[in-house]
């Protein structure tokens, strides 16, 4: 069940017209602690690896191109990382 990526309200832009952190969150934050509940099936993981892969979002988010989407890549990186 691959994450499909909402596209953050348009409100809540800066003026280089990419989405403020604050709306990409709260857009992806339940979708992404759901589907990554339903691979490890734990809770505590569940919300350890959906708060890992924000904070790798939130490092990288000047990159961010919601045309192009990356929180599949990081939710299974962070899942990865996890079972480890």
């Amino acid at each position: 069940m691959p994450v499909s990526e909402p596209r953050p309200g348009k409100n809540r832009r800066r003026q280089n017209g990419k989405p403020e952190f604050e709306a990409v969150y709260d857009a992806y934050y339940d979708r992404i602690y759901k589907y990554v509940y339903t691979l490890l099936l734990n809770r505590e993981d569940a919300e350890e690896v959906t708060s890992e892969t924000f904070l790798a979002a939130y490092s990288c988010f000047d990159r961010y191109d919601p045309e192009k989407g990356c929180f599949a890549e990081l939710v299974e990186r962070q899942r990865l990382d996890t079972r480890q």
